[in-house]
């Protein structure tokens, strides 16, 4: 995913619009078919529809059947396997933080962003949620598959409608080149000391609410997965969410102000493309900016908020808290266990 943002200044500039209109319109198609009621959970499904935007060329039918198929074979052993295990609570959470550092590492090895996305959500939403009721768990894992089935077919719509006439095919094939010296044990290890006792505290106190404990666990494996990210990382991620959370609330506060579902799809597509603009112009926080917005506000919109105000504000700050340990930890991690 980060190679592919890299690229976006290699574009001319119809080209660069065209990039930045495909990533503001896929989340908003999802997340607008959402707030019509079409689709539960339209804001996961927004954000992997921002993922399949982001990239210079539409994710590959054959590629894309094998995600859904592979994705829905995983989510559905960690369903299986957490109902299992549910009466051993020690064995309970020795297997998801398995599956975590498993997930993590079938990204390591493969590169697959997407696929080690719905391995880590396998592995921390589906167990999380088994908890509280399988069949709960069941049905999340059932509208996940949907989402992206849905996410991905919306990405394939906008490549066809705002298509690129040229792509420097050379400076990608570079750039994903570029991180193969790496050592996949230290990776490993500099994960199992950073992510492992926040997955450890978050399923023993329930501290943070599920949707959140996926989003750091994905943003981490992108720190410690590619060796540009450093010291700034973190500091930066803090930076995008406050951005994203403080646009979901402005968003929310309007649409309080108006109830009205036309004003409401119109003003979160002009979110959106805010966002595209400032991402396309160079700055690269807004993808995480944009993946904050949809979950926060989206969230929100759920049923199951009573006060949806405070929950969007506590999250917000479970964001905060979470990406302040990510911090202090690679800091530590970084001056003794170093990248190379």
């Amino acid at each position: 995913m980060r190679t592919e943002t890299s690229s976006v200044a290699a574009l001319s500039p119809p080209e660069n619009l065209r990039h930045g209109l495909r990533l503001a319109l896929a989340p908003w198609i999802v997340f607008s078919l959402g707030l019509l009621g079409y689709l539960q959970l339209a804001f996961i499904g927004s954000v992997f529809a921002a993922l399949f935007a982001l990239g210079l060329k539409p994710v590959p039918v054959s590629y894309g059947i094998s995600l859904l198929t592979k994705s829905a074979a995983i989510l559905l052993l960690s369903w299986g396997l957490s109902i299992w295990l549910l009466p051993y609570p020690v064995v309970f959470l020795i297997v998801v933080c398995v599956g975590v550092l498993l997930a993590y590492r079938l990204q390591i090895k493969t590169g697959d962003m997407l696929l080690s996305v719905f391995a880590v959500i396998a592995a921390l939403l589906v167990p999380y949620l088994v908890r509280t009721g399988p069949e709960l768990a069941g049905q999340i894992a059932f509208w996940l598959i949907a989402n992206v089935s849905v996410a991905m077919i919306v990405s394939w719509l906008v490549f066809l409608l705002l298509p690129d006439a040229t792509l420097v095919e050379a400076t990608s094939d570079k750039e994903v080149a570029d991180d193969t010296s790496y050592d996949v044990e230290r990776r490993m290890f500099r994960l199992v000391v950073i992510v492992i006792p926040f997955v450890f505290c978050a399923f023993v106190f329930d501290f943070i609410t599920p949707f959140v404990l996926v989003f750091v666990a994905i943003q981490s494996s992108q720190f410690v997965a590619d060796t540009s990210v450093q010291g700034r990382a973190t500091q930066d991620m803090l930076i995008a969410n406050a951005i994203g959370g403080i646009g979901a609330i402005m968003i929310y506060e309007l649409m309080v102000a108006v109830p009205f579902l036309p004003f409401i799809l119109v003003v979160s597509l002009a979110a959106m493309i805010w966002f595209s603009h400032r991402f396309i112009n160079g700055d690269v926080r807004m993808v995480s900016a944009i993946t904050a917005f949809l979950i926060l506000l989206g969230g929100t919109l759920m049923p199951f908020s009573d006060d949806a105000q405070t929950k969007m504000v506590f999250r917000l700050w479970q964001l905060g808290i979470a990406f302040a340990y990510l911090s202090f930890a690679f800091a530590i991690v970084d001056r003794f266990v170093p990248e190379k």
